[in-house]
């Protein structure tokens, strides 16, 4: 089975639907980064001292409750517990339906937090339904099975990225838990965050991150106003540039608004 099936119009382009949404992700960016002022100072690489700014599990401020996590990332529930409240705190995500929905939509995106980078292992029925208007019979078959191939192909020229024999698809295919995708993406969310994602993409896939970039993602689509009114359609689509897969996140949000409201959310 292909990973990642698009279920959009029939004759729609999935990288299409990607380019507009990294578009629409930049053009917020850059008006989050205004708002802040430039990067904000407690966002420094992870090598360096967070000078508090990531609270460990039990440390006083703002914490996420432990059963919620692992209700919704139960396999990572540990690792990414820090990284979230950083990231909670520094793009307020700090009320239950912020978090709820927050917590709903990233682990949609990432396979609950499993998948942080982007599988293009599609076999070539895969190739002609995801992406009709570029490949045909003899193109599917000859890309089939060929991740590095079909990413460099179908994110050639766009988003940033160089020609295909630029290798740029596969080198900034979709990665973190929020799925950051193409050459200017990278760029200008590792500005945000104070570190050369453009020279060193895998560190969009270790933890604290993963959540960081969700996080200027989030704040740059504005996507906590959607969340006060607790709009799940309207987040879906601030995410996800469309409705796909809204059953599952649905569930996924009402997984995490059973556990949140057996207890405290915040302490």
């Amino acid at each position: 089975m292909d990973p990642y099936p698009y279920h959009g119009e029939p004759d729609a382009d999935r990288t299409d639907d990607v380019a507009a949404q990294m578009d629409r992700l930049l053009a917020g960016l850059g008006e989050e980064m205004a708002r802040r002022g430039g990067v904000h100072e407690s966002l420094v690489p992870p090598s360096e001292p967070t000078g508090g700014a990531g609270r460990q599990p039990g440390e006083p401020g703002f914490t996420i409750d432990p059963g919620a996590l692992q209700a919704i990332v139960p396999s990572v529930a540990e690792t990414f517990r820090a990284p979230l409240e950083e990231t909670c705190v520094q793009f307020e995500i700090t009320t239950p339906l912020r978090l709820a929905h927050f917590l709903a939509q990233t682990a949609h995106e990432s396979a609950r937090y499993t998948a942080l980078v982007e599988n293009l292992n599609y076999g070539a029925p895969g190739l002609l339904a995801t992406w009709p208007s570029r490949f045909d019979e003899k193109s599917a078959a000859n890309y089939a099975r060929q991740p590095e191939r079909i990413a460099n192909k179908v994110y050639a020229d766009r988003m940033g990225n160089g020609p295909e024999s630029s290798g740029d698809g596969w080198r900034f295919r979709g990665r973190g838990i929020l799925q950051v995708t193409g050459r200017a993406s990278y760029r200008a969310i590792g500005e945000a965050l104070g570190v050369d994602l453009e020279a060193e993409p895998d560190q969009l896939q270790t933890p604290r991150l993963a959540a960081l970039a969700a996080g200027w993602y989030w704040g740059a689509r504005g996507i906590n106003a959607l969340c006060d009114r607790d709009d799940a359609v309207a987040v879906t689509e601030a995410v996800n540039g469309g409705r796909h897969g809204l059953q599952q996140r649905l569930e996924l949000l009402n997984q995490v608004k059973t556990v949140l409201s057996g207890g405290d959310v915040v302490a």
